[in-house]
């Protein structure tokens, strides 16, 4: 009952109510040009590069980051009273969203791209469905022999089963692995290197290393990606069951925002230059950037706009010389000079309860009240 509500009335996650959010916070002025334009790098960051030199980019595409130094320099030398009369574009309001996953979520069925309910939460691997094609046979992949109690492996592959069970038997997948997971298998290049001895593309799926060739644990689904307003107020969220790749966030992109005059000025992810590198490939961008544009975090961009160009040109939160005038706003400070400031907050997100032992119909409801 609870998964079918869930179909009928859940709106697949979107927050209907928050559809038509209008706050200060998350939402501004359109603004044509900027206040102030200064001749600062356009790679730096407010808050972070005032009164230092910025890092230069090292590797492909440097001398066009050294161009785009010297163009913003000359802008500012250039730049001339602006008359200041709004236009009719001027009265749009700007509007920011942050996106977010969190390493988390209720487990499904073991069976390969099953996404079901588990027919038993607590102990089982498998559906409805595939607890009756395979519950009685050994949970090897591609093994159709009956298995042998109390293991859950035919004859053949006891040895398989009693590996795991002495690997796994005093530990659950709720533990330290899952706080390092992100880090270890995803290996973005802005987060903290720890041993990588294989590269995760980010359109491929997570394979856990118990779950190669065998159905001995129920899967969990990688994350839960949230949309929120800069304000707090949760947009949409979803379940992604293998990886938070750029092809899954641009199509939930496109689930919640189906046509032009609901997409966002901003969207704010973490991977964002990923994501504009996929769009591009894919074509999809040919759609987005008649609307919107791909930002990421300060901290993604201190530490990835000296080795990616996409990111370093497109991706800045928050341009200190300017060059972003709906993302800045000036302020002035106790003495009365003014300064630039971030326009929205994009350290927001949906943090759900800690997770319990739940089938995915009883976690969406608990996400969705």
């Amino acid at each position: 009952m609870t998964k079918h509500a869930f179909i009928s009335l859940g709106e697949g996650g979107v927050i209907r109510s928050a559809e038509d959010h209008f706050c200060s916070e998350c939402t501004h002025n359109y603004n044509q040009t900027a206040d102030r334009i200064t001749g600062d790098d356009p790679a730096a960051v407010i808050g972070v590069d005032e009164n230092r030199q910025v890092p230069v980019l090292t590797g492909e595409n440097a001398d066009l980051a050294v161009q785009d130094a010297a163009q913003a320099r000359f802008n500012a030398e250039s730049a001339m009273d602006i008359d200041q009369s709004p236009s009719p574009s001027e009265d749009t309001p700007v509007k920011l969203v942050v996106l977010d996953g969190v390493v988390m979520g209720p487990t499904h069925c073991a069976y390969e791209d099953c996404t079901q309910d588990l027919a038993q939460v607590r102990k089982g691997v498998f559906c409805v469905q595939h607890e009756i094609l395979r519950g009685n046979l050994c949970r090897m992949h591609n093994c159709d022999n009956i298995k042998v109690p109390p293991s859950q492996t035919c004859t053949e592959h006891q040895n398989n089963w009693y590996r795991h069970a002495v690997r796994y038997g005093r530990q659950t997948l709720l533990g330290i692995c899952r706080i390092v997971r992100r880090s270890e298998e995803e290996r973005v290049a802005w987060l903290p290197t720890f041993n990588r001895h294989t590269q995760q593309q980010y359109d491929e799926a997570v394979v856990a290393e118990n779950q190669k060739d065998n159905y001995f644990v129920a899967p969990c689904f990688y994350c839960m990606e949230t949309i929120c307003a800069p304000c707090g107020v949760v947009i949409a969220w979803t379940k992604f069951a293998k990886a938070e790749s750029p092809t899954n966030i641009l199509h939930f992109l496109a689930t919640v925002y189906p046509t032009p005059e609901l997409r966002p000025s901003y969207i704010c992810i973490d991977k964002a230059c990923m994501v504009l590198r996929t769009a591009i490939s894919n074509h999809s961008w040919e759609i987005w950037k008649q609307t919107s544009w791909f930002i990421v975090d300060s901290y993604h961009y201190i530490n990835h706009r000296t080795s990616d160009y996409l990111c370093r040109k497109w991706c800045n939160p928050a341009p200190l010389n300017g060059s972003a005038p709906n993302l800045v706003i000036v302020e002035n400070d106790a003495n009365g000079n003014p300064h630039y400031k971030c326009a929205f907050n994009t350290q927001v997100g949906l943090y759900p309860p800690p997770q319990y032992q739940c089938s995915s119909s009883i976690f969406n409801r608990h996400v969705n009240s």
